[in-house]
């Protein structure tokens, strides 16, 4: 809770900050100068056409998750659902999921969002599986309806810090996407470390 509440604190810290290196800048610039800053503030906080794209994304899906914990091993399947819904006007898609597999319910969520400044699609994953949060980037081809992204995640079967991570976002069609994940192994060989199959619920 104290941790908490320093969390709200620094965030409340950096918005006066803001606001008041704002006030100061406006000042100098005078009126004209002030238009053109809030004409592009304006354009960095307002959800875009990339956002139009996650569009594809949202809606009650029916997931299976197949996971390997290295290569050529048995695989392990989970089985749930995936609540995707637009949160924060329109500029981020909030993403809840439960499942189970044969021993263990399954809790998740995530955001992802556009960054108008990055020029990059963002998210971050946190479950009920491990304590830290995966966080990636990642870049859109409208050619094959596809995001590449990129990342890192603390894990909790190797002990890595900052393992990182390759993700695959296939748009299949308007009920179902993929999503895969590839990893390396103790040798530095990439595999196959999750697919998730989401298809539309009805």
């Amino acid at each position: 809770m104290r941790r908490l509440k320093g969390c709200m604190a620094a965030g409340l810290a950096l918005v006066l900050v803001v606001s008041l290196s704002f006030a100061a800048m406006a000042k100098d610039m005078g009126m004209s100068g002030q238009n053109k800053m809030m004409a592009q503030m304006m354009k960095w906080t307002t959800p875009g056409p990339h956002h139009k794209t996650l569009e594809a994304l949202v809606g009650k899906w029916n997931v299976t998750a197949t996971m390997w914990m290295a290569p050529n091993t048995k695989p392990q399947v989970m089985t749930g659902t995936s609540e995707n819904k637009w949160v924060l006007g329109g500029r981020f898609i909030q993403q809840d999921v439960m499942g189970s597999d044969a021993q263990h319910p399954f809790q998740g969520m995530g955001l992802i969002g556009y960054d108008n400044i990055r020029q990059e699609y963002t998210s971050m994953w946190a479950d009920n599986m491990s304590t830290g949060m995966m966080e990636s980037s990642a870049q859109y081809n409208p050619a094959t309806s596809t995001f590449m992204e990129s990342g890192s995640v603390s894990c909790p079967m190797t002990g890595q810090k900052n393992r990182k991570f390759r993700g695959v976002t296939k748009i299949v069609d308007a009920d179902h996407y993929v999503f895969e994940m590839y990893m390396h192994d103790a040798r530095g060989k990439e595999f196959k470390a999750m697919e998730i199959d989401y298809t539309r619920a009805q």
